[in-house]
């Protein structure tokens, strides 16, 4: 699904060998696993069960609805839009 989401966004990947440098997955769970991190609202043991990681006691203790889980992502919707991406791009270059 997300290869064909890649292929009709147009994004444009280098292959290195019989590999592309940059698996479409990976890229994926390290561009969600940062937005959780870098939004002070998330709940961040709540945001490594979304990411189906252990984080300490946490991970073994926390048991957090689905209810809790979904709120917490909903929190992180607007900064996973591509248009959101490309303006915080935009006022990054501005500032730099």
């Amino acid at each position: 699904m997300l290869t064909k989401l890649l292929k009709a966004s147009g994004i444009e990947r280098e292959k290195a060998g019989k590999r592309y440098e940059k698996a479409v997955l990976y890229g994926f769970r390290k561009r969600f696993n940062t937005i959780l991190k870098l939004n002070n609202d998330v709940n961040s043991n709540i945001a490594e069960k979304l990411m189906a990681h252990r984080n300490g006691l946490d991970g073994s203790y926390l048991k957090p609805i689905k209810e809790q889980c979904f709120f917490e992502f909903q929190k992180a919707i607007p900064f996973l839009k591509y248009r959101k991406l490309l303006e915080n791009i935009r006022i990054l270059q501005y500032l730099i």
